[in-house]
């Protein structure tokens, strides 16, 4: 089944993830999102926003349906909410850390707490790119933000460093 320039993989909890028709195969030409949030609005939002860079966004509506879903989706970046019933989105980060073949994926936090103070209460690890609060995402500089953060490449930075 085909929309326009994308192909509906798969269904889960009522959200298509839709990616580009070429295959990934060794040299991939297409980015992949992992968006982890148990709110549906948000999901709805952020496809909205990301519709304009044509990535391949794969959708959990909780910590451990995202986990259970990198291997499959072998995402580029994370968007990852923090207030999530069962794992919330710190939980999923430490595993994220504790696993050599997810530690590298680049992590954008957004949540609804107050950013400033999670910045002084919590020593995030080197894989947060950044965190956000969902009420002021500017559609632009968020696509920006994500543009840039796939374009750099983490993974090496830190190999190196």
């Amino acid at each position: 089944m085909s929309t326009g320039e994308h192909s509906v993989v798969h269904l889960r909890d009522g959200f298509l993830a839709c990616y580009p028709q070429e295959n990934r195969g060794l040299l991939k030409k297409t980015s992949y999102l992992l968006i982890i949030d148990d709110e549906p609005a948000v999901h709805t939002l952020l496809d909205l926003l990301l519709r304009p860079l044509s990535l391949g966004v794969a959708h959990a509506m909780s910590g451990d349906d995202g986990l259970g879903m990198l291997a499959e989706y072998q995402p580029d970046l994370i968007l990852l909410d923090l207030q999530m019933p069962g794992l919330d989105g710190l939980d999923v980060l430490n595993k994220l850390q504790g696993n050599p073949q997810t530690a590298q994926i680049p992590v954008i936090v957004h949540t609804g707490w107050n950013v400033a103070k999670l910045s002084q209460d919590i020593v995030w690890p080197p894989q947060v790119v950044t965190v956000i609060d969902k009420a002021t995402i500017r559609a632009a500089e968020f696509r920006a933000m994500i543009q840039s953060v796939l374009e750099h490449d983490y993974a090496y930075e830190r190999a190196v460093s």
